[in-house]
Parts: C-alpha cells; sequence; structure tokens
C-alpha cells in the first residue's frame, strides 16, 4: 500500500495564512465603517484599483482573474455606485476603470484602515523588528519573482 502524503506546514502557508487574516481584518473593518459591499470578489478586485484609476486589462493581470470573471465583478460596482468605465485616453480601444466619489470615499477609508492595522503591528512587534518583518518579505518576493 501506497503511503498518502501529508499536508506539510510551510512557509507559503504562514505567508498565506497571515496574508488572509489582514485582508479579513480589512473587511471587516470596512464593513463596520458602513461598506458592505466591500465583502466579497467585488470589494476585493477594488484593492487593484488606484485613485487615477487602472485599465480593465491591467486589472485582469493583476488578480489573475478571467475576462468574464471581472466584467462581471465590474458590473456590479458600476450598478452600485462605486466605479464608472470610461475610454481610455491611452488607448481608445480600451476601457479606464475609476472609481466615483463613493468608491473614492472607500479608498481613502481603506487606506487609513490599512495605516492603523500596520501602525498596530509595528506596535506589537517594535520599530525595529517591523523594520525587519518589511525587509525579509521585500527579499523573500525578490526571490520569488527572479
Amino acid at each position: 500500500m501506497t503511503k498518502k502524503p501529508e499536508l506539510i506546514d510551510h512557509i507559503g502557508l504562514d505567508l498565506w495564512s497571515a496574508a488572509h487574516s489582514w485582508r479579513q481584518r480589512l473587511i471587516r473593518e470596512m464593513v463596520i465603517k458602513g461598506y458592505d459591499w466591500f465583502d466579497g470578489a467585488p470589494g476585493m478586485l477594488t484593492m487593484h484599483i488606484g485613485p487615477n484609476g487602472i485599465s480593465q486589462t491591467a486589472l485582469q493581470t493583476k488578480t489573475s482573474l478571467s475576462k468574464q470573471a471581472v466584467q462581471q465583478l465590474l458590473d456590479k460596482l458600476e450598478r452600485d455606485g462605486i466605479i464608472v468605465r470610461t475610454q481610455n485616453p491611452k488607448d481608445k480601444r480600451a476601457k479606464l476603470v475609476r472609481f466615483t466619489d463613493i468608491g473614492l470615499q472607500a479608498f481613502t477609508l481603506a487606506n487609513e484602515v490599512k495605516l492603523n492595522i500596520e501602525s498596530e503591528y509595528e506596535n506589537h512587534l517594535g520599530q525595529e523588528q517591523f523594520k525587519l518583518f518589511k525587509k525579509f518579505l521585500a527579499q523573500v518576493k525578490k526571490i520569488n519573482d527572479q
């Protein structure tokens, strides 16, 4: 009988778990502040849209979602008044996804929440360990991007 492989504990799982926990905390705080739409796939998509907008194609690339999935999520966000799609001035064939005023308010608040979470981490770890933590994360990303 062949031995079944076991589920191992590994750094990838630790990184995923920490990122998932951070993301859930951000979502929870945004929902508490009245942005219910932030909880779910459409809300996750907005984390990739900056204050100046993003092309729909770049959004697909950043999220690794299919064209159809991105289209459906953007349709919902547009119906909810969070984003608007306009013609991309750099490429007339492409669409540019931009926040509406409501979306920009959420974007601004999400930045505040992110900074508060980061500040809390720094308070728990201490300034030096927090700097090292960020340095190590950047190094791991660099290794993976090679």
